[in-house]
């Protein structure tokens, strides 16, 4: 078995297949001849036996089957790649990104353990560094961090000088390892997502899933899928996905250790108790099925297996026949979770019901030996350190007779959190968001925000200038589209668009703030308390001046130029900030350039999918604030907010005094705002004229304007 990989790209053809560097070489190598190369020519190139490359053939077959290519074999002549010219170039492009992989230590280690465990002789150590691109101590280095899992599995990894390096065991343990290895990698919701809509328009999985997946295949997996769906329907339950996911991985594996030669023996008196129950009848009939897609014959062994994963699987909705006494022990485990937190929990009638339908299968599943794996449990340990410990102590005194991993804990978590969660009452989070200047990052990222997160309800923007003023203390969540050197509290990095993995931890962190009640947190409440006082009235007027009179400077001062001239990001910028100082917007223009070209080194100004640059600062330079759009005839390359450099072709300047009110502050966030309120807005700052969005500007300056109070 191999351990290599392509690059991190995907191709559209499907998931990289799973190549040993060795592999890779021989394909660059037949891509490059001009003549055809003989077995044995290969073989002295790689310093490997003639052998080893006759046993690589059937996994190269089935890469340039994925390309549209083949490998002739003429006798007496050798061998050479077939195919068009335009697939020839994408598989040496393919080939090409997989020698820049590098893999995190516990990603080669994964990859390490499972093509161990799919090997069926033993595989040399500098192979293995080879494939890996590592050295070989770092390789015996990984062997002693996978032999303790492997001995949970009762495997054993056998190193031996001159022999080579081999994992030993009983087929059922090596499965049980490799469908270990896959769930605690490979994110569940990207191969539900898969299934679902296929890689057409699927999420991007991550690298060492794609690696992971690439033992089975994907036209296996979704054919044993589709199989899956239509059989499971002779069940008097529904599946849930991760039960789903879980039994179509299992099959899968079971399929490609058949192929291997990997039989599985299953307890004789055992698979005769199980052949009186439904999931046998069900479980038979997929592998009556799988037989006929796969052209392979299945030992009725694997029908045992199959039917405890059928039993054992979590169900959609209750069954009646509950394990004896389970509604009793169920309500018990709700009474001392809820005496713990502080909840009533045992009058929550669907919370005990969707406990009950998860326990049942969870106490068989777990009686007969078989544990899944929980691919969130890290973030729920790190999320509810406290609940993650109630609930495992519960679960103990509730079930004595019933071990239940971390993994299980995690689940039982889970229902409890998802139902105090929904009952607790609306709070509002009070969230800062932080960018250099105030005026232009932060407002898109606070955009962003109330569309993803809907929690987030009230936002402050705020610049670095602010930073020493505030009292962080009032916030619930801190974010920031740039780093805080020296900050005390918690904050969290993010693009202003917002990526996944942004969204990720943001929601991590709002579900932390909305369950766990910090001591002594309580919102404030702004104002006076007479709403109609005289103070409160001269207030409000105040600011509806300093509001109008920023409005009416943005207004009366927006234009729209275009420059014909070719020339570079730092020219252009300087030919703008002369122009605005001529009309007094600002002085010493140089200065102003040298802070927008510093702003832009923080962080990417160019907003993603359109061609529009945002270049904004604060500064003491600036007279007045000032927003003004520049066409540009010959698009110039900007970094991107998302990091990756794309074409620009108008630059918009956003520009404000170093000190400037609050009223002011927020009218020049909501500009920033509208740049990317929606699909038909950034069309209009992409393709609008000066009177068009002047017209849009003003009227959105007009509804947001502050009129509480008056």
């Amino acid at each position: 078995m191999s351990l290599g990989v392509f690059g991190k790209k995907r191709r559209r053809e499907g998931w990289p297949l799973y190549l040993s560097g060795r592999e890779r070489r021989i394909l660059d190598l037949l891509l490059n001849a001009r003549e055809e190369l003989t077995v044995k020519e290969l073989a002295s190139e790689l310093d490997v036996s003639v052998r080893t490359i006759h046993r690589d053939f059937p996994q190269l077959n089935d890469v340039l089957k994925k390309h549209q290519l083949t490998l002739q074999k003429r006798s007496g002549a050798g061998l050479q790649i077939h195919g068009d010219e335009q697939a020839k170039q994408a598989l040496a492009n393919t080939l090409q990104l997989a020698t820049k992989t590098d893999f995190l230590p516990e990603e080669r280690q994964a990859m390490l353990m499972a093509a161990l465990l799919q090997a069926s002789e033993p595989v040399k150590l500098f192979s293995l560094a080879d494939d890996m691109h590592v050295t070989m101590a770092t390789i015996s280095h990984d062997l002693d961090k996978i032999q303790t899992t492997l001995e949970s599995h009762a495997l054993l990894l056998v190193r031996k000088r001159g022999y080579g390096v081999k994992i030993e065991g009983e087929e059922g343990a090596k499965r049980a390892a490799l469908s270990q290895l896959i769930s605690s990698n490979v994110d569940a919701y990207d191969v539900f997502t898969t299934f679902k809509e296929k890689l057409s328009s699927s999420p991007s999985l991550s690298l060492v899933s794609q690696r992971l997946l690439g033992l089975v295949g994907e036209d296996t997996l979704w054919k044993i899928d589709a199989h899956v769906r239509k059989m499971s329907d002779g069940l008097p339950y529904e599946l849930a996905d991760m039960s789903r996911i879980g039994l179509v991985i299992h099959l899968a594996l079971a399929i490609e250790r058949l192929k291997q030669g990997g039989r599985i023996q299953f307890d004789p008196l055992e698979l005769t108790q199980l052949k009186g129950t439904r999931e046998f009848r069900v479980a038979k009939a997929m592998i009556a099925g799988l037989e006929t897609v796969f052209s392979i014959p299945i030992p009725e062994d694997e029908i045992g297996y199959i039917t405890m994963h059928l039993l054992g699987a979590k169900l959609k909705a209750n069954e009646p026949d509950v394990l004896s006494n389970l509604a009793y022990q169920a309500k018990e485990f709700l009474r001392l979770v809820g005496e713990a937190i502080g909840e009533q929990l045992t009058d929550r009638h669907r919370l005990l019901n969707d406990l009950m339908t998860h326990l049942k299968p969870t106490i068989y599943r777990l009686r007969q030996g078989m544990q899944i794996q929980n691919p969130l449990l890290e973030d729920i340990r790190t999320t509810y350190p406290e609940l993650f410990d109630i609930t495992a102590e519960c679960a103990r005194e509730v079930f004595p007779e019933v071990s239940f991993p971390d993994d299980e804990v995690g689940f039982l978590l889970l229902h409890i959190a998802a139902d105090v969660l929904k009952r607790q009452a609306k709070r509002t989070l009070h969230t800062l968001v932080i960018c250099s200047s105030g005026i232009g990052t932060a407002k898109l990222l606070a955009t962003r925000l109330q569309q993803e997160v809907p929690e987030i309800t009230q936002i402050d923007n705020r610049s670095l200038f602010d930073l020493d003023k505030l009292n962080l203390d009032q916030y619930d969540l801190i974010v920031s589209t740039v780093p805080l050197k020296g900050m005390s509290h918690d904050y969290i990095l993010a693009s202003p668009i917002l990526s996944k993995a942004d969204i990720h931890n943001i929601k991590k962190a709002v579900i932390r703030v909305s369950l766990v009640h910090k001591e002594g947190e309580m919102l404030k409440s702004f104002g006076p308390t007479e709403e109609h006082s005289t103070e409160a009235i001269v207030q409000q007027l105040t600011t509806m001046h300093q509001y109008s009179t920023a409005a009416l400077m943005i207004i009366k001062g927006f234009r729209i130029q275009q420059l014909t001239k070719q020339d570079t990001l730092a020219s252009q910028l300087a030919f703008i900030c002369q122009q605005l100082e001529e009309d007094d917007t600002l002085r010493d223009s140089p200065g102003v350039v040298e802070k927008l070209l510093h702003r832009q080194r923080l962080g990417g100004l160019g907003i993603p999918k359109t061609s529009l640059a945002l270049f904004h600062t604060r500064s003491p330079s600036v007279l007045q604030p000032s927003f003004t759009m520049y066409r540009l005839s010959h698009a110039i390359d900007v970094p991107g907010m998302d990091q990756v450099d794309m074409k620009a072709s108008t630059i918009l300047m956003l520009l404000a005094p170093e000190q400037l009110d609050q009223e002011t502050l927020t009218l020049l966030s909501t500009i920033s705002s509208l740049l990317i309120q929606d699909e038909e807005s950034t069309t209009l700052f992409e393709e609008g004229n000066e009177q068009e969005l002047r017209q849009r500007i003003a009227a959105e300056l007009f509804q947001k304007r502050p009129t509480k109070g008056v």
